[in-house]
C-alpha cells in the first residue's frame, strides 16, 4: 500500500510525523488532565489508546524509514515507561463499590 501512496502530492513521513505530534499533545494533555481530575480512568484510558497509537506509528515510522533504529529503541522504551506508570495509575485508583 505505501508504494501506491507515492502518488499522493503529500510526502507521508511529513504526514507522520504531525499525527506522532499531534498525537503526543493529547497525550499530555490527557495526562494533566487526569492529573487534576478525580475521575481519571477516562482519561487514563484515552492516555493508554494514546501510547497505543504512537507505537504503532513508532513502528510504521522505522519501517518508511523516518526513524533510525537509535531512535526507534528511545522512543519505543520511553512509551513503555509511560505505559507502565499509566497502568499502575490505573491499578491504585480507589475501587468504587458497584451497587
Amino acid at each position: 500500500m505505501h508504494a501506491h501512496s507515492s502518488v499522493l502530492p503529500r510526502n507521508p513521513r511529513v504526514v507522520l510525523v504531525e499525527r506522532i505530534e499531534r498525537d503526543l499533545h493529547e497525550l499530555l494533555e490527557a495526562l494533566i488532565q487526569a492529573n487534576c481530575n478525580r475521575g481519571r480512568e477516562p482519561l487514563l484510558k484515552l492516555a493508554n489508546m494514546k501510547l497505543a497509537t504512537l507505537r504503532f506509528q513508532m513502528c510504521l515510522g522505522k519501517d518508511l524509514p523516518c526513524l533510525n533504529a537509535n531512535s526507534y529503541c528511545y522512543a519505543a522504551k520511553a512509551i513503555d515507561e509511560i505505559g507502565s506508570r499509566v497502568g499502575g495509575w490505573l491499578c491504585s485508583r480507589p475501587k468504587v463499590s458497584e451497587t
